[in-house]
Parts: C-alpha cells; sequence; structure tokens
C-alpha cells in the first residue's frame, strides 16, 4: 500500500455478482414464489407477479430471513427457497396459519445459527423426521431440492426463457414472465461503466465468482455490455461449482467453500486444488456484500472488500468489520479510491 492508502499490491479483482453488480431481488421474488407455489399450489400467475413485492416481504419477514441464511453462509438463492420451503413444512406440522407459519420460519433461522454446509442437513433431517421423508428425497442435491430449483428457475427465466434453456415446458403452473426480464445494475449505470472503464486502464485482471449459473450470469452483462471487462478464464459460475462437485465424488464446493474464488483467481485445474493450495493469494481482491463471500475469501487466503448494497445495507458495516474484512464500502464504485 502507498501514502495514499491505495493498494498497489493487488492485480486481480474478482467480484460476487448479485449485490454488488446486479441486483437480487428478481432472485428474491423467485425464490419466495417457489415456497409459495410449491405450498400453495393452485394460484393466479398474473396475480402474483402483479403482487410479487408483498409475497416476498411477508415470506422472508420484510427480508430478514435472506440476511441471516447469508449471514450463516447461504449463498444460492435456490439454497434459500429450499430452506425456507423446509422450514414452513416444519412450521405447518405444528398447525400454523400463514400469518404465523413466516414468523415462524424467520425466529426458526434466526435460533438455530449453523453455518453452511451443516445447516442443509440439519434442516433436512427434522422434516425427515417430521414426515417420514427419506434422505434421498429431502438432502440438498435431492429429489426435493431439485423440484424446488427447477420451480424456481420457471419464474425467473419464465415460460419462454425456461423452455429455450431447458428444452421443454416447464412443470409449473404457466404464464411466467420471467423475472429475470426485470433486472437493472444495483449501482447507477454509467457510474458502473466509468469504473470498468478504469480498472481495465489500470491494468486489472477482472473476474467473477458467483452463485448464478452461465446464463443468468451472461443475460446481464451481455445486454449491458460489460462482459468485455472480463477475462473469461476467470469466471466461475454455478455451473463451474457443480460440474466440481460431481468430478469430486458430491463434496460441497459453492461458497463458504474456497473454489470459487481459488478457481477464478488462479485459473489451475480442478484436480489441482487442494487444500494446501491456499496459500497467499494477497494479490487478489474479492468485493461481495454477503457472509459466503468472506468466509470464501477468508479460507482462499485473499483481499476482501465489503460493500453495503447488499441485504443488510449500512447494518452489515459491523458485521464485516468483526470479521475482519480489509475494505468496507458504500458500493462497488469505490474501488477506484483504493486501487
Amino acid at each position: 500500500m502507498d501514502d495514499t492508502g491505495v493498494n498497489t499490491c493487488i492485480d486481480k479483482v474478482l467480484f460476487d455478482m448479485d449485490g454488488v453488480i446486479t441486483s437480487e431481488k428478481g432472485y428474491w421474488y423467485s425464490a419466495a414464489m417457489t415456497v409459495y407455489e410449491k405450498i400453495f399450489e393452485e394460484l393466479s400467475v398474473n396475480w402474483c407477479e402483479e403482487n410479487v413485492d408483498e409475497i416476498s416481504l411477508e415470506i422472508f419477514n420484510n427480508d430478514n430471513v435472506i440476511l441471516n441464511l447469508k449471514n450463516l453462509g447461504v449463498n444460492t438463492n435456490w439454497d434459500l427457497a429450499y430452506l425456507v420451503y423446509l422450514a414452513s413444512i416444519i412450521g405447518k406440522a405444528e398447525g400454523l396459519d400463514n400469518e404465523e407459519l413466516w414468523n415462524f420460519v424467520d425466529n426458526y433461522f434466526e435460533e438455530i445459527q449453523i453455518k453452511a454446509p451443516d445447516i442443509y442437513d440439519y434442516v433436512a433431517n427434522e422434516a425427515e423426521e417430521l414426515y417420514n421423508f427419506s434422505h434421498e428425497y429431502t438432502k440438498r442435491g435431492g429429489e426435493l431440492w431439485n423440484e424446488l430449483c427447477d420451480l424456481f428457475q420457471h419464474w425467473y427465466l419464465g415460460d419462454e426463457g425456461y423452455e429455450k434453456i431447458y428444452n421443454k415446458k416447464p412443470s409449473g403452473t404457466l404464464g411466467k414472465t420471467g423475472f429475470i426480464n426485470k433486472e437493472t445494475p444495483i449501482v447507477d449505470f454509467d457510474d458502473l461503466i466509468e469504473l470498468f472503464e478504469y480498472l481495465k486502464e489500470k491494468g486489472y485482471k477482472l473476474g467473477i465468482g458467483t452463485g448464478r449459473n452461465d446464463y443468468e450470469v451472461s443475460v446481464p452483462l451481455m445486454s449491458w455490455d460489460i462482459l468485455k471487462y472480463f477475462d473469461k478464464e476467470s469466471i466461475v459460475t454455478y455451473d463451474t461449482v457443480t460440474n466440481a462437485e460431481k468430478s469430486s465424488g458430491g463434496k460441497t464446493l459453492s461458497k463458504p467453500h474456497p473454489y470459487v474464488f481459488i478457481k477464478a483467481g488462479i485459473n489451475i485445474k480442478d484436480e489441482d486444488i487442494t487444500d494446501e493450495i491456499c496459500g497467499d493469494h494477497s494479490n487478489i481482491l474479492v468485493v461481495g456484500d454477503a457472509g459466503a463471500d468472506i468466509l470464501s475469501a477468508k479460507a482462499a487466503k485473499m483481499k476482501f472488500a465489503a460493500v453495503l448494497t447488499g441485504i443488510g445495507g449500512s447494518d452489515a458495516y459491523d458485521y464485516f468489520d468483526e470479521m475482519g474484512a480489509d475494505y468496507i464500502l458504500d458500493s462497488v464504485i469505490e474501488l477506484k479510491y483504493i486501487l
């Protein structure tokens, strides 16, 4: 770091997507509507899309459930839908009505405080005992999880997008327009372009480590014409992670595991990524908004810049300070003051 406070040892910057570059609201809407449709089954899609903000705020108790799960290291919105659905059926087993149910879900995750990946089996096991489900059905990656992911994708992509990607008609209620088609950057677009131009001029190599899949990364980046700023070999998505998990025999490699940022940061083969590879990578800066991001970056021995544009907003400052973030920024735009 020079005498101006600017870090001169960084040569690569890795970005999380949601809460950093893109707004996550479309994903939260999709997660909420996945839980809603799975529980109530019969619904009016038009009414749901018109009232999705209110439905989402109710299910996630004014977004408090999302914040709690992110702080527990739950990184993908598929997992958000999965855990909230499991908690909701645990609540239903207690005979709760709809108004009581969502308060129960909020309190449930407030109280258990079990971090990912252990939280998945913990909640699944409780649902199994109540409903006599098999673990193969209920576990993360099992049949129920895949059903919820499929329904989530239908809400997010819409009828047309879903059929285009999966080459089949969706199994859920038809008529969905797709929340992906309403995405906007989380910061001012012109300021975002100015930042990427600045980083490009300074010679930084840019990458991405995200829970989004390939398609959901490419749609906004291409439509906003900012994909060109990123090194293609340094973009690691959900698809990258799941392929690596399959070849590793099912080991969980999503954040907060360091795999995502190690893979994006040093471009090595999956089989060469071991616990020992997490040496000093302080030349790489990770920019994220969530607990899973800082846990992953720390495990990868990388620098971390927290941005306060995620679900926690400015209230997340103390969390990131306690977690030892190297920088805490109001938004990604402030990177130009430290690089």
